[in-house]
């Protein structure tokens, strides 16, 4: 629905709106700024797997911290192709170098952000389950930060790398919900 970048918060005082600090050294690919999506199937029961795999979704233009421009600060690809860029640049985590324990990291988080709704009592216990997108923006240690979670993430297909993303967590999550481990 937007997204303001502000040099300075201080005075902010606008309601329903999430302010985020912005996190000034990521790791780019190509010289672009990334965020990294990757999915969960979160069960009613609190359970959750991880599909280990990440969508890299690189920012339409080259990272500085001296211009403001969404185009070179927002990698998220729907945001750019409203914004009328046709060619989003996305990769899959895999295919790239993040650095040992990335990936890791972002199980860790989401498993710690599912089991703080299971403290909460946020889960029916009704056998239901949700894929929710989590997205990440990594810093140059290779260490990610969380942006957000989405309880209702798109599927897009027609990009190679979003094609073998979706397709191989449709595979993992939910073919093997079907079949569960022995």
């Amino acid at each position: 629905k937007g997204v303001t970048f502000l040099r300075d918060p201080r005075g902010w005082k606008r309601s329903g709106h999430v302010l985020q600090r912005y996190l000034d050294t990521p790791w780019l690919v190509h010289d672009r700024k990334i965020e990294i999506r990757v999915f969960a199937l979160v069960r009613d029961d609190g359970s959750v797997r991880v599909f280990r795999e990440g969508l890299v979704r690189c920012a339409h233009l080259p990272f500085t911290l001296d211009d403001l421009d969404p185009l070179i600060h927002n990698s998220n690809s729907m945001y750019q192709t409203r914004r009328g860029v046709t060619d989003v640049e996305q990769h899959l985590l895999s295919d790239l170098d993040a650095g040992p324990g990335t990936m890791d990291a972002m199980v860790d988080l989401i498993e710690d952000s599912v089991a703080i709704l299971q403290r909460k009592r946020c889960f029916r216990g009704t056998g239901d389950f949700e894929t929710v997108g989590y997205d990440f923006v990594v810093d140059t240690d290779g260490y990610p930060w969380a942006l957000e979670a989405n309880r209702f993430p798109g599927l897009y297909f027609g990009e190679p790398a979003s094609d073998r993303f979706h397709h191989g967590m449709i595979e993992d999550l939910y073919c093997r919900l079907l079949t569960p481990d022995p």
